[in-house]
């Protein structure tokens, strides 16, 4: 069975505190096998990967201090 691909929408670089680059983006998830929505959004921050289905429409506009608290909210 092939992997589902997912295709980014949009992305952003930011940094949290502790100087870990995160690398976030929106991504189209209509053939993930058990998905919530059709994006997700995903932090990749290179040792951990994290995906959030509920999340902000607007989420590009955010600061990033806002931006990176979403992944304090639960899943």
């Amino acid at each position: 069975m092939a992997q589902p691909k997912l295709e980014t929408l949009v992305q952003r670089l930011v940094y949290s505190e502790d100087g870990t680059r995160w690398r976030v983006r929106e991504a189209l998830a209509h053939d993930v096998p058990g998905a919530e929505a059709d994006s997700c959004l995903i932090f990749d921050g290179g040792h951990i990967c994290r995906r959030f289905w509920k999340f902000p429409v607007g989420w590009t506009e955010l600061t990033d201090i806002s931006l990176l608290s979403i992944m304090d909210r639960p899943r």
